[in-house]
């Protein structure tokens, strides 16, 4: 794992050269937040900023900060969690919000100035309740003798009640209209309330909570009453003060507020849907912990690569026999990070588990030439030794098992090798190598061992090769994909064989997997209802199958049979749309193709049709 000096560091050159966005990710991954916030302000990561002054106690500040940048909204939104009403109303004047302002002035209970912006919005009625309200009786009634003479020049001006109906475009007064809702929603009538509140161009919803406000019967109708009329946010906010935490998750993930959503399954107790919404929102470390947290290694392994923990990731993809992508990421682990020797370790057993020895010996070498024996070095040194006696060069071996003996007596299972080396017949020596006791050295062989010393040049880095990429690359399927959205494609591919006469995909079931044939054949066959099968399409090597299920929920229209032993690779249904979430340019170009695809078999079925026709007649 990368340490906290060295992210620093790296922030630091970021910073100097005024990359203040790639800056804060790295001060916030290495634990110091006010210089991510301050890297993030200077980039223009307001938001993420405000997010982490939020997540350390600063709401208020947050919502300064997202005020001085024009983002009113947000900021009023961040004043309101903080329930400080006022500031948030005055967020929402800045934002021509004024009718959401004058209901937090109410939930400020400031009154007069809620009373203010009634009067400039028409709506006399409530202005004269507010008035009422704030002991200004005088200016009530002041009000009060022009609201006879205005009704009288508004003849469109609906009188209402519970029962209403409204025509379209018919103008309604706000009090009149809040008063309504909040007695439907008394009533009990959720559904109604939720018509009449729909109906709304303008938002009322700040002047219903207002005027529910303490009230928790009330409160959980209207909730209803938003989440009927599609007001996810609201419904959201208000099961938050309800503490109904699973539900304002719910609501918040359909409003996708991926943040929002998070935080509320996390105080649910739900972590992996947590996870998977910091996931959305962008916050990969977060969600590869959650994702840890429940098993979920394959996620957790995705998002700790997402934010370039590349250890902890290629270690969960050692962990799931994955070991490409597990070399391909320990490979990137620097020699002056913490982990830099288990991912040695690791590196040297997956090359010795493929057999390539010579390379794992390489592997180790690089850390026991360079490096004094230590808890951190010993499983090195120890894989070193092992690996040693699988090439045959069992003095070298030895000589690295009396080491760690000597360095710890009871090392592991190092007295038994010993033994046994001992015991058994005479070693091999390889051809230039040292007597026992001196430094392992091995000879060039059929794959050449240059064990060099801590001043020799560096060994150039492995590359992981990804087998069968090139074929996949290949197919008309992802022809117009770039070589980064192909590999993200291939990540998200699993290879299954497939013996012949087996079923790939049974008619009539809902469609779960693509799979894209590698080698081998496949033939598509409708049954009809007395169990015989229809040849309609013979499949080879390239050839896509289950694609439509992908993008549709219609049970398959065909089976499809391997006849001989088929290599294939395989997306399924769920890799796949998370494939297209995190990559709208892949989405795009998959989504061309399947149109293109659709449309062709829609023209053949026309022409068949029309050919059937003409043969009729």
């Amino acid at each position: 794992m990368v340490t906290a000096n060295e992210l620093i560091k790296r922030a630091e050159k970021a910073e100097a050269e005024k990359n203040f966005i790639e800056a804060g990710p790295l001060y916030e991954r290495a634990g110091d937040i006010e210089r991510a916030i301050a890297a993030y302000r200077k980039g223009g990561g307001v938001d993420r900023a405000a997010l982490l002054l939020e997540s350390t106690g600063r709401a208020k500040e947050a919502a300064a900060l997202l005020l001085s940048v024009g983002s009113y909204e947000k900021a009023a939104a961040m004043y309101e969690k903080t329930k400080d009403y006022a500031k948030a109303a005055h967020a929402l004047l800045r934002a021509n919000q004024r009718e959401r302002a004058a209901g937090m002035y109410e939930r400020a209970e400031a009154f007069e100035d809620a009373a203010k912006i009634y009067v400039s919005l028409g709506n006399h009625r409530k202005a004269i309740q507010l008035y009422q309200q704030a002991g200004l009786q005088e200016k009530a009634n002041e009000l009060q003798a022009q609201v006879p003479q205005e009704t009288a020049r508004a003849p469109g001006l609906a009188a209402l009640d519970a029962n209403m109906d409204l025509a379209a475009a018919e103008y309604v007064d706000s009090g009149r209209l809040v008063d309504t809702v909040v007695q439907l929603l008394r009533a009990a009538r959720a559904q109604d309330a939720a018509k009449l509140y729909g109906n709304c161009q303008e938002d009322i919803g700040y002047n219903v909570l207002a005027a529910i406000a303490g009230d928790r019967a009330v409160e959980m109708k209207a909730a209803e009453m938003f989440y009927l009329a599609r007001d996810y946010a609201k419904a959201g906010q208000l099961l938050e003060n309800l503490e109904d935490y699973p539900k304002a998750a719910a609501m918040y993930e359909r409003a996708d507020d991926a943040y929002m959503a998070a935080e509320m399954y996390t105080r649910a107790g739900d972590m992996g849907k947590a996870a998977e919404m910091f996931e959305k929102h962008g916050n990969y470390q977060q969600a590869a912990e959650f994702f840890l947290k429940v098993n979920n290694y394959d996620k957790a392994a995705v998002n700790f690569e997402k934010s370039v923990n590349n250890f902890v990731a290629g270690k969960l993809y050692f962990r799931m026999n994955k070991m490409n992508k597990s070399l391909q990421l320990l490979q990137k682990v620097q020699r002056n990070e913490a982990a830099y020797f288990e991912a040695c370790r690791l590196i040297g057993e997956i090359l010795a588990q493929n057999g390539y020895l010579d390379l794992a010996i390489r592997k180790y070498l690089e850390v026991v030439q360079a490096a004094q024996l230590s808890k951190d070095t010993a499983p090195v040194f120890y894989n070193l030794a092992r690996t040693l006696e699988q090439r045959g060069a069992v003095p070298q071996a030895m000589k690295i098992y009396q080491d760690l003996l000597a360095w710890q007596f009871d090392y592991s299972d190092v007295k038994t090798r010993i033994a046994s080396l001992q015991s058994g017949p005479a070693p091999k020596i390889l051809p230039g190598a040292p007597a026992a006791g001196a430094a392992p050295v091995l000879e060039a062989a059929p794959q050449p061992v240059v064990a060099g010393t801590p001043e020799a040049a560096p060994q150039p880095a492995l590359v992981s090769m990804m087998d069968g990429f090139d074929f996949l690359k290949s197919t008309p399927l992802f022809k117009d994909l770039s070589l980064d959205e192909m590999k993200a494609v291939y990540a998200a591919c699993e290879t299954q064989k497939f013996a012949p006469g087996a079923v790939m995909i049974e008619q009539g079931q809902p469609g779960e997997s693509l799979y894209v044939l590698r080698k081998g054949s496949a033939k598509v066959t409708r049954v009809g209802a007395g169990g015989a099968e229809e040849m309609v399409a013979r499949m080879g090597p390239g050839s896509p199958a289950g694609e439509m299920s992908l993008v549709d929920d219609a049970p398959t229209s065909a089976r499809v049979t391997a006849e001989s032993e088929v290599d294939a690779f395989v997306i399924n249904r769920p890799r796949f749309e998370k494939l297209l979430v995190m990559n709208d340019k892949i989405a795009v170009k998959l989504y061309r193709f399947f149109v293109q695809t659709l449309s062709k078999r829609l023209r053949a079925t026309s022409e068949n049709f029309a050919k059937a026709a003409h043969a009729q007649h």
